[in-house]
């Protein structure tokens, strides 16, 4: 039997997934930016439920409908820019968008490129 030729393995790559999930978890849970993004889109006197201001369509949504999205582009995780991108992903501008506006704000990001 012929051994099958493998794609040798990028632990590097690897290496810069695992990093960037545990990063995105971690300002997910303990960022204070996001905390208080979220703090500042909360309205009070909307139809039940909903509790979030989306900063871009001015609709209320409940806390799981909505996503809190940096100003700044956080592009891909690489060596090269590890430093800047975790200052960006803590401390960058953060505003509260629905899903809807947010994958719209993302394709618009990602066209620029």
């Amino acid at each position: 039997m012929k051994a099958k030729n493998k794609k040798p393995v990028d632990y590097s790559k690897k290496a810069m997934i695992f990093l960037r999930s545990h990063l995105r978890r971690m300002w997910l849970y303990y960022s204070e930016d996001r905390k208080k993004a979220l703090l500042e889109a909360k309205v009070s006197n909307v139809k039940r439920g909903a509790k979030y201001l989306c900063s871009m369509c001015q609709r209320g949504f409940p806390l799981k409908a909505v996503q809190v999205d940096h100003v700044n582009k956080l592009g891909t995780l690489n060596y090269g820019n590890l430093e800047n991108w975790i200052i960006n992903l803590m401390f960058g501008e953060q505003v509260v968008l629905c899903r809807d506006c947010h994958n719209l704000k993302t394709k618009k990001d990602r066209k620029k490129k």
